[in-house]
Order: structure tokens, then C-alpha cells, then sequence
């Protein structure tokens, strides 16, 4: 090697290092001077010349430079925040072979596509906003559990972010400073922007599907709490459950038969009627038990009627049919009552033992002893009544009317007292 390659190879290792020492300086500044930046360009200068007139630089020091203007490249956002390259390049017109000091044009070539992005992002949160916008006022009528209200509140707030950094400036600002404090390149953050805005639309999709869900499980604890004799809980259960799947028919049902429990009837009966309106046909039975509890014995006789026509499950049937029967009792239509009565023991005594109620029996009983009828027929069905006493006693129809006839005797007796809010 003579003395002058030596010299070439030395000017190559020194405009080497001046690169990487400009480079250095912006990467550990959060914010570089225009100068440090301009130091970066003119450093990139002289290696570019110095390579220039180099014969043959070595394989280790191509490889430098191409790491290191792969750091430049990574410092392109930090550059161009910086530095106004558009009217330096009009002060010192470089070639357009020196691409470093056209790296704000690569960036933005690198960007032309972020306009879809922009849009993409923008159709995603207007579909995310207008379901929310749906879904909210539906979890204000029970009361709200932590889990709904903490999903709902973490979803609104983040679609609230994304929606600020599409919009405004301020917003885009934010959002630029949270995904570089992230590691994210700034030519990648329009579609980071894009697929969170699109995983909070498919969420929103997604809650919105999964509300029939949701509304069978406050129906489910609703009815629970039916059971239990817990009417205000029952009540707010349903209230939530009808919020959020309002067409289904069963929720109206079981609604009414809180607000018969608590002798709302005319609540009940809207209730029913809605239920009815949902092609809920065991509606009919409520609302001819309404209509019985009312001493409409008429009404309540044609409820029956038209279930029976509209219903063909046993378990319903049987209870028009034995509900007809009590109800043509109260009309002193006993020939009518024997034959419907009769009717819904056969469809009693097809289930299996365990299954059987029996009220049946009780009520055929009473038929017979009004229209005094054969001893023999009075006392089989006398004995078929005790038998199933047990039985009948458990059956909740029965603990409905016996305890709803109860407490309206004891508000005729003492109207000054306000129902009782549970079941006894």
C-alpha cells in the first residue's frame, strides 16, 4: 500500500466516524437542532465524496456505511420534525443522487397510501360510534354490573382516543406521541391507527351480537329471584333483559308474572299482551288467570278457549284445559267444567308420576260436589286429591293463586296496607 491509499483509506475511516458521531447526536436527542440534523447531511456529504475517489474500499467499510444509513433512514420522523428540507435543498441545490437530503420525499412516498388509511380508519369508528350510540342507553335500566360498565367505559374511552387522533390536531399529535412512545415508526402509525380503529368496530360488533346473551342471563337470574320471592330484584332483571332483547316474547312473559306477584294487573296484563303480540301463545293462560283473579269469568273463559287453539305442548295445554275448568266452575257451567276437567287429567296422568300436579283432581272434585253428582265418582276424586295434595301444593300455579287470592282478600280487608313486595 503507498502512501497516498493510506491516506484515502484514513480520509474514509474519519468521514466514517464523522457520520456516526452526527447520527449519534440525533438519536440521543428526543428533539435534534436543525444544525445537528444539517451536521448529518453535510457528513453524509463528504463520505459520499470520499468514497468517491476511494479505488477500492474495503468490504468492512461498505458495510459500515450501509448500517449506517439505515440509521439515517430510522431517523427520517426526528429529521423531518426538525428541519425544513424543501427550502435547504433550494439553498444548496444537492444532486438527486444524494437521497439524505431527500429523505422527507422517501418518507412521503412511503405515505401516499396513508389517506385511505385515514378513511379505512374513520368509516370503522363511525360504525364503532353508532353502535355504541345504541348499545349505552340499554344498560341504564337494571343498573349496570361492574364487568358491563368497566368493558363499556374502557371501549367508549378508547374509541374516544382513536376518534381524537383521526379528527384533530391535537388529537393526531397525541396519538403520533403515544405510538412513537411505543416503538412504532411514524410511516406505520395511520395503519396502527387503522387496525385499532377496525379491532374496536369488531368489538362493538361483536357486544352488539352477544346481547341476546347477556338479556337471557338477567332473564335467567330474574326468574331466579321470582322464585325466591325477590320481586324488586326480579323486576330490574327483567327490566334489563327486555332492554336489551326487547322482542323476545319470554322476558314480557315473565315480567307480567312479577307484576301479577306484586297485584300490578294492569301492568301484568300489557305485559302479557305484549308477550301475545311475540306469537308467546302460553300469554293466553296468564291473561285468562288475570281475567279470573278480576272475577271476569267470561274474559278469562275465552283466553282459555283461544289458547287452546294456538297452543299444542301438553304442559300448557293441560293448564288452559284445568284453568277452563275452575273457570266454568265460577259460571256454574259444570257439565262444560266435568268434560274440560277430565281432559286435563289425561294429559296429567301421561306424564311420568313425578311429574304429575294433580290440581286437577281438586278442582273436579269441587264440580262434582256443586252439581251433586254420584257419591262414587265424589269420593274417587276426593281421594285422587289427597293423594296428589303434596304434590299440587308444590306446583307454582297453585302457590300463585292461593297466595294472590290471599293477599287481595287481606287489601280488601285492610286497603290502608300497601301489598307486601315479596311473595309469603
Amino acid at each position: 500500500m503507498t502512501i497516498s491509499d493510506g491516506k484515502i483509506t484514513s480520509d474514509l475511516d474519519s468521514a466514517i466516524n464523522r457520520y456516526e458521531a452526527a447520527l449519534s447526536a440525533i438519536n440521543k436527542a428526543s428533539n435534534p437542532q436543525p444544525e445537528k440534523v444539517l451536521e448529518v447531511l453535510a457528513a453524509r456529504d463528504v463520505l459520499s465524496a470520499t468514497l468517491g475517489r476511494t479505488p477500492q474500499p474495503a468490504p468492512e467499510s461498505l458495510i459500515t456505511v450501509l448500517q449506517l444509513d439505515d440509521r439515517l433512514k430510522e431517523q427520517a420522523e426526528s429529521i423531518n420534525e426538525a428541519a425544513n428540507l424543501g427550502r435547504w435543498r433550494r439553498s444548496f441545490n444537492p444532486p438527486q443522487a444524494a437521497w439524505w437530503w431527500y429523505i422527507d420525499e422517501l418518507q412521503t412516498a412511503s405515505k401516499q397510501w396513508d389517506w385511505l388509511w385515514e378513511l379505512l380508519s374513520v368509516a370503522c369508528l363511525v360504525t364503532t360510534t353508532s353502535f355504541i350510540a345504541s348499545i349505552q342507553p340499554r344498560f341504564a335500566v337494571g343498573g349496570v354490573g361492574i364487568t358491563e360498565a368497566f368493558g363499556m367505559l374502557s371501549h367508549s374511552g378508547l374509541t374516544l382516543l382513536v376518534a381524537g387522533g383521526s379528527f384533530t390536531k391535537g388529537g393526531q399529535q397525541f396519538v403520533q406521541g403515544l405510538l412513537k412512545n411505543l416503538k412504532i415508526p411514524l410511516k406505520y402509525q395511520s395503519e396502527v391507527t387503522t387496525g385499532l380503529s377496525a379491532i374496536m368496530m369488531l368489538s362493538a360488533l361483536a357486544l352488539n351480537a352477544s346481547l341476546p346473551l347477556l338479556a337471557k342471563y338477567y332473564s335467567q337470574n330474574g326468574q331466579k329471584n321470582l322464585h325466591q320471592g325477590l320481586l324488586e330484584q326480579a323486576g330490574n332483571n327483567l327490566d334489563q333483559a327486555i332492554a336489551l332483547d326487547p322482542q323476545n316474547a319470554d322476558f314480557h312473559l315473565y315480567r307480567g308474572e312479577v307484576y301479577e306477584a306484586l297485584l300490578k294487573f294492569d301492568d301484568a296484563q300489557t305485559a302479557y299482551q305484549t308477550a301475545l303480540a311475540g306469537n308467546k301463545y302460553k300469554a293466553f293462560n296468564n291473561l285468562g288467570r288475570l281475567a279470573f283473579l278480576k272475577k271476569d269469568y267470561t274474559l278469562a273463559e275465552m283466553m282459555f278457549r283461544l289458547g287452546l287453539e294456538n297452543i299444542q305442548t301438553d304442559e300448557v295445554k293441560y293448564k288452559l284445559y284445568k284453568n277452563l275448568g275452575w273457570t266454568l266452575l265460577q259460571k256454574k257451567s259444570y257439565s262444560e267444567a266435568i268434560d274440560s276437567l277430565k281432559i286435563a287429567i289425561d294429559i296429567d296422568e301421561k306424564q311420568a308420576p313425578e311429574n304429575r300436579e294433580g290440581l286437577a283432581h281438586c278442582i273436579l272434585f269441587e264440580v262434582l260436589q256443586a252439581a251433586k253428582s254420584d257419591t262414587e265418582s265424589l269420593e274417587t276424586e276426593k281421594q285422587k286429591c289427597a293423594e296428589n295434595r303434596e304434590k299440587f301444593a308444590a306446583s307454582r300455579e297453585f302457590d300463585w293463586y292461593t297466595h294472590t287470592l290471599q293477599r287481595l282478600g287481606a287489601i280488601k280487608a285492610a286497603p290502608q296496607q300497601p301489598p307486601p313486595t315479596q311473595k309469603p
